[in-house]
């Protein structure tokens, strides 16, 4: 039996005509806008004043008592029989039995041992276990049927190229917001960057991995793949390896337009994609080489799905949503929460709670939690044969390793959970990665909508899709609650919640689009208004400008939204220097004057705690630069094309006693691009002309005026002819001991003068047969 769709149409206006309480309800809608605007209030989260929070809960109350939910309600009726127990049963069969064969052969591996799987085998299983989704996937697809629709019109092609012209201009500025001077902002190259980078890069080397091969953080293999694949067609520049996160960020701006597009028309989904193409929480970590950006991007679409099964619960689209949800996992494991909690709650509560639901949906729901086991299939093969390796990161960054003792769990949870909560409107990540150093994660508008828009689905809780957004949202933000106490609020593993973020920051803004619309499409006397000298219009027309005069009023805050969100990533947080540094933005300069020296001919030596660093070695090209010894910086003889010592200005000591020892060497100031004025490394070139200069020892013959100099004394030194034994002689020279000797225990003594006095360093000592005590 065919589904017969019957969806109920987005609530179209605010009720406000609803008897005596019509002012009353909206001098609360009122308060609730003040209420949400003022709780907007960037400061210190540890004396956040009372009337911020109590600001933030009018808001989001008053939101809840005056706004109805521009979404489609989704009760739906007269759909049965969606799927055949047969079909289904073929569908799981393609999608599980290749799944199962492959994680049996992957088993094989020795992988508790390596880390990695190293058997050729285990790429066949990977094409086989990709063979079996196509398969099933096309199989369920091919039996879907065709739904029937009560009513024949008119296709409205001109309303489909209106809106196919606006998501593209709204995908265009969000890829331009990602990928503009992707590869020089931010200027720095950070530590996790270049190690994903080089495990990359090593995948097309090796049988298939489940994870990233060599990775720092242990992530999982499917965006190691993706940026293996980007880094083949674009190159090995910076911008080349930001490119596969600015991809799945303008991803996750498709996704989210497709699952607004499904719930609640064209104008939220256009609406709830925009707000995310513009925040600039997703768009720093979309020019960020790292995977946590996939989570919103894989989640978002397969929550565009599983809406869709929701809607028409077929088998196609719950297999599609669990497969991309296991496929979230190998891209980001920060969002299984999402993946695998969220999804199957609010379905299971959709079958406990509705018959007709219920009926429609068997069997074909099953195959939701077989599609994501599936999908994670190589991640959960990982996970049964080493489950400390696949699981490490989580364990190192939990709160719960971090604190022993359940009261001090308990009293760590509450503070995170603050910290978080006050994240989006009073003071956001300090990791200058991740956000501009305490700044809210949102702007004051989204900051705005998103509390009033928190009451809109409060206020629709009983409706599936109110739970999903909210339980999309919370889930999201665990991946931070229960994280690392001292990095609370974190912005990076709780990214995924951008995208529940900007759907229900949406919810306020069609509500009122869709009011306006309304009151300009019903009204004769708005028309006329708006019309000019028109007196009678017919109702075509009438609903054109009914949408202009909505589209306008969305364009003023979405605007506000685009200033905002540019001023503080493009031009405050690029030229912060906090966040420069804790971008990586010293390793940067230094790995890029450290390779166009080298080309000059200069032998280049840069300090030894970053002459490991992946991000310093990205940076001069993949050539891992030698370290100079902090105790004999400048090894003689000097090369013959010159020694170059790149220090960092916090490594001041050394460069005070190079300078010191090789006054006539050049040095050249290494700043951040923003501020020519901030000296973060200084490089000192070094010609064996400058050496020479310094070359021996300086001895001056008797005192006053009388005395004689000679300079550059190398073995025997003349006595002037006017000498005799009373007169008084001093040598000063740099001593330099090199190699093994620099790490010895070593005294000096002075033979033949009657007496004297021997300074090292202004540590002194008289002239005997002692000598000076051992020094180091």
């Amino acid at each position: 039996m065919q589904a017969v769709e019957t969806e109920s149409a987005p609530v179209s206006r605010f009720r406000f005509a609803a008897g005596r309480g019509r002012l009353v309800r909206l001098l609360a809608l009122v308060v609730a806008v003040i209420a949400a605007r003022v709780a907007q209030a960037p400061g210190d989260a540890a004396q956040v004043p009372v009337w911020v929070i109590i600001a933030s809960v009018v808001g989001i109350l008053g939101a809840a008592l005056t706004i109805n939910a521009p979404f489609k309600s989704g009760q739906a009726a007269g759909i049965a029989g969606s799927d055949k127990p047969l079909t289904v049963a073929i569908g799981a069969a393609f999608l599980l039995v290749p799944a199962i064969v492959s994680a049996a052969i992957w088993s094989q591996e020795p992988f508790h041992l390596t880390n990695v799987f190293v058997k050729a085998s285990s790429s066949f299983a990977a094409y086989l276990w990709i063979a079996g989704m196509t398969a099933g996937l096309l199989f369920l697809w091919s039996q879907r049927g065709r739904e029937k629709r009560q009513t024949s019109r008119p296709i409205p092609w001109g309303r489909y190229f209106v809106e196919l012209l606006a998501i593209l201009v709204i995908l265009d500025v969000a890829l331009g917001l990602r990928v503009w001077r992707l590869g020089s902002l931010p200027e720095g190259i950070w530590f996790d960057e270049a190690d994903f980078a080089m495990s990359a890069q090593r995948l097309f080397s090796m049988p298939f991995q489940p994870f990233g091969p060599g990775n720092v953080g242990h992530n999982p293999s499917l965006y190691f793949y993706v940026m293996a694949v980007v880094m083949k067609v674009a190159g090995t520049s910076m911008a080349a390896v930001r490119l596969s996160s600015a991809l799945f960020g303008t991803l996750a701006v498709a996704a989210v337009y497709l699952l607004g597009r499904k719930m609640g028309g064209v104008s939220y989904g256009l609406c709830a994609a925009a707000l995310l193409a513009l925040s600039k929480w997703a768009i720093d970590f979309s020019r960020f080489g790292m995977s946590n950006i996939a989570a919103p991007a894989m989640i978002g679409l397969a929550f565009a799905f599983l809406c869709l099964a929701m809607l028409r619960p077929r088998a196609i689209w719950f297999a599609m949503a669990g497969v991309i949800l296991g496929l979230s996992i190998l891209t980001y494991a920060g969002g299984f929460i999402a993946a695998v909690l969220v999804a199957h709650t609010v379905v299971g509560l959709r079958i406990l709670t509705d018959a007709t639901y219920r009926r429609a949906a068997w069997p074909g729901v099953l195959l939701l939690p077989a599609g994501l086991i599936v999908g994670a299939a190589p991640f959960l093969t990982s996970l049964s044969l080493d489950s400390d390796y696949t699981l490490s990161r989580e364990q190192t960054v939990s709160i719960f390793t971090e604190y022993k003792t359940t009261p001090a769990r308990i009293t760590a949870l509450i503070a995170n959970l603050r910290s978080h909560l006050l994240m989006f409107t009073v003071h956001g990540d300090s990791n200058g990665r991740h956000n501009l150093p305490g700044a809210p994660m949102l702007d004051p508008t989204t900051g705005t909508l998103f509390l009033l828009g928190l009451g809109i689905c409060i206020r629709s809780i009983k409706h599936w899709y109110a739970q999903l957004l909210l339980l999309w949202l919370g889930a999201s933000m665990l991946g931070g609650i229960l994280s690392l106490s001292f990095e609370a609020p974190q912005g990076a593993r709780t990214v995924g919640a951008v995208a529940p973020i900007a759907l229900i920051a949406a919810l306020p803004l069609m509500a009122l689009a869709s009011w306006i619309y309304h009151r300009v499409r019903v009204s004769r006397a708005s028309v006329r208004e708006i019309a000019g000298v028109l007196t009678r219009i017919d109702q075509r027309p009438r609903n054109a400008i009914a949408a202009i005069v909505a589209t306008l009023v969305i364009l003023l805050p979405t605007g506000v939204v685009a200033k905002a969100n540019y001023d503080e990533y493009f031009i405050q947080h690029s030229s912060d220097l906090t966040s420069w540094l804790e971008m990586g933005g010293l390793q940067a300069i230094i790995g890029r004057s450290a390779i166009a020296l080298e080309l000059q001919g200069y032998t280049v030596r840069i300090s030894p705690e970053l002459a490991v660093d992946p991000a310093v070695i990205w940076a001069a090209g993949g050539e891992a630069i030698s370290a100079y010894d902090p105790n004999v910086p400048v090894p003689l003889p000097v090369p013959a094309g010159g020694l170059a010592l790149i220090i960092p200005a916090t490594n001041a000591d050394v460069f005070n006693f190079v300078e010191r020892s090789y006054p006539s060497a050049s040095v050249k100031a290494l700043t951040p691009s923003f501020d020519r004025t901030q000296v973060e490394a200084r490089a000192v070139l070094i010609t064996p002309g400058d050496a020479e200069r310094n070359l021996g020892a300086t001895a001056v013959f008797g005192q006053g005026a009388s005395a004689t100099t000679v300079s550059h004394v190398v073995g025997a030194a003349t006595w002037p002819v006017s000498s005799g034994a009373g007169t008084a002689a001093s040598l000063q020279a740099t001593l330099v001991l090199g190699g093994g000797q620099a790490w010895q225990p070593v005294s000096f003594r002075v033979a033949g003068l009657a007496s004297g006095t021997l300074s090292i360093d202004g540590d002194s000592w008289p002239v005997n047969a002692a000598g000076t005590p051992s020094l180091r």
